[in-house]
Parts: structure tokens; C-alpha cells; sequence
């Protein structure tokens, strides 16, 4: 049995041989599938809103509403694990803790179109409120999505970092990704919207830095694997977090003005363009619900 080691920052997960689907040819074959189709009708450049959230009127400056919508909120436990210093990183995060009913207070169903899927980034003493704020934009909670941290070698405790947070029993090397939705989606019939079952709930790979905020850019393919919309967003982005067909909120982004215009994205993403097109090799591949055969009758 592996423990951690502060010493070493060897984590029991680094040493899992395999974290991919090459044992699998049919998922493999679909994953590569999903995305040449999603790379080949990306819509624009990384677009970016510059300001600080809680003074975002969100609906008003975007003017329009987002199938995918993903938040990574300031979690008093990034802070509180770090012993109370700002998570310090390479990506030069620099805010404060946000509290509970800040973030609830976020008015992300105004964003959201009917049918919807909201992506909640929280760490392990936040899951029960992550949850709540799901529930209070108007999403049911519905899956989540778990991230296993490996300790690479750049992954070292700075010293006035605490190994453990104060409250802690165990070591945490692990966070969560939330997902909720709004509105009825079924995978047969909104098929248009959504491709479920193609990638796994487990997410294995490196935190960059011990504290470090920066999530796996792997995560934003198993969001557009699964949701065919092409309006996707990221609330309290910063530079690292910029990707083509993203448009990024946050008040880290220090590459000047905002790029983003209303009238321009919704030009952009207009109805024809809004959702990336299956091709026939996709849908072969796809997993999709069983039909149901109905019981037969037993006659007298």
C-alpha cells in the first residue's frame, strides 16, 4: 500500500499504470471522431469579458443565453488548505476567497438557455454547497466529474504552505466537478445537443504547483464531447483559461480590452451554427439508450 509522503510529494495515484480508453478501440475510435468534428467547426478565437463578477450584470453584457456554462469559483478552501495564504502559482491568480452566498448570488440561470448544463468546480468541504448553488440557478445536479491529482516534479509544497488544512483528516488530493442541468434532455431525442457516455467520470493527471487553482485542460474536451452547443463560457476565467470557442468572465485576464461583442457572438452562433453536426461515424458509435421492448401479455 502507497501513502503520501510529504517529503517525496508521492501521491498513491501516481502510481496507476493506465488513466485511457486504448483498451477500448470502439470509444477510442469515437473520441478521435468527436474531436476532428468539434476542431473543424470551432466559430472563433478565444473571446474574453475583463471585470470583477460580483458586479456583472451578466445577462446585460453578454445578451445571450449558454448551453455550457463552466464556474470556478474562489472556494474559501483553495485559501484554507494553503494556510491561509492566496493559492500562488505560475498563472499569478491573484484574489480573495469568495464566500458561500457570494457565489450562490451569482445569477447563472440568467445565462442559461432551456435546455442547459452547468459545470461547478468545488473541492472537498464545498461538494453539499456546490450543490445548493446548482439548485439555486435552476440546475438539477445530476453527475460529477472527479479529479485524482498526480504530484509531478514540479508539484512541491512551497514552506509556508500547510501540508494539511486545519480541519482535515486526511490529506485531500482530489476535486470535483459538479454538473448540473436545466430543462428535459434525452439523449435519443436531443441527440442534437448531446452525446452522453462517451468519456469517464475519473480524471487523472498532474496539479502543476501544490495550491495551484489551474484545472485540467482535459476537461474541457469531455465538455464538448458531450454538449453539442457551440456556446459554451467560463466564469472567473483568467489568461491560462482562454481556449477557441470559449468566450471566458473574469477579472485575471490581463491581455487588454475584452474581445467580446453581443451582437458579433450572436452573429457568430446563429441558429444554423449553434450546434456542431454529427457525421454518420459518430452516430454508428455512439452509445444510445436500449429500446424498450414491450412485455408480452399472457393471455388466459
Amino acid at each position: 500500500m502507497y501513502v503520501y509522503r510529504s517529503d517525496m510529494c508521492e501521491r498513491p495515484q501516481n502510481f496507476i499504470l493506465r488513466n485511457d480508453v486504448d483498451f477500448f478501440p470502439k470509444i477510442r475510435s469515437l473520441i478521435d471522431a468527436k474531436n476532428q468534428q468539434i476542431d473543424a467547426h470551432v466559430l472563433h478565437e478565444p473571446k474574453y469579458i475583463v471585470g470583477d463578477l460580483k458586479y456583472m450584470d451578466l445577462r446585460s453584457i453578454l445578451g445571450t443565453e449558454f448551453e455550457s456554462i463552466l464556474v470556478d469559483p474562489p472556494w474559501f478552501e483553495y485559501f484554507a488548505r494553503c494556510g491561509g495564504f492566496n493559492p500562488q502559482c505560475t498563472h499569478a491568480e491573484d484574489c480573495s476567497p469568495w464566500t458561500f452566498e457570494e457565489i450562490a448570488n451569482l445569477r447563472i440561470g440568467d445565462i442559461a438557455a432551456p435546455q442547459s448544463f452547468c459545470f461547478l468546480w468545488c473541492a472537498n468541504k464545498h461538494v453539499e454547497q456546490g450543490s445548493a448553488c446548482l439548485r439555486r440557478w435552476g440546475f438539477t445536479r445530476i453527475e460529477s466529474v472527479c479529479w485524482i491529482k498526480t504530484s509531478g516534479n514540479a508539484n512541491r509544497m512551497r514552506e509556508n504552505f500547510l501540508p494539511y488544512g486545519s480541519s482535515d483528516l486526511l490529506f485531500g488530493t482530489k476535486e470535483h466537478l459538479l454538473v448540473g442541468i436545466k430543462g428535459t434532455v434525452s439523449r435519443n431525442i436531443h441527440s442534437y445537443l448531446i452525446h452522453a457516455n462517451i468519456d469517464s467520470d475519473i480524471v487523472i493527471t498532474d496539479q502543476e504547483e501544490f495550491g495551484c487553482m489551474k484545472k485540467p485542460e482535459e476537461v474541457y474536451r469531455i465538455i464538448e464531447r458531450f454538449c453539442n452547443s457551440q456556446r459554451r463560457i467560463e466564469l472567473f476565467g483568467s489568461n491560462h483559461n482562454l481556449r477557441p470557442g470559449w468566450v471566458t468572465v473574469g477579472r485575471d485576464i490581463s491581455l487588454g480590452a475584452s474581445t467580446y461583442d453581443p451582437d458579433e457572438y450572436m452573429t457568430l452562433t446563429m441558429i444554423e451554427k449553434r450546434f456542431i453536426p454529427t457525421t454518420s461515424e459518430i452516430e454508428i458509435l455512439r452509445p444510445k439508450s436500449p429500446r424498450i421492448t414491450p412485455r408480452p401479455t399472457i393471455s388466459e
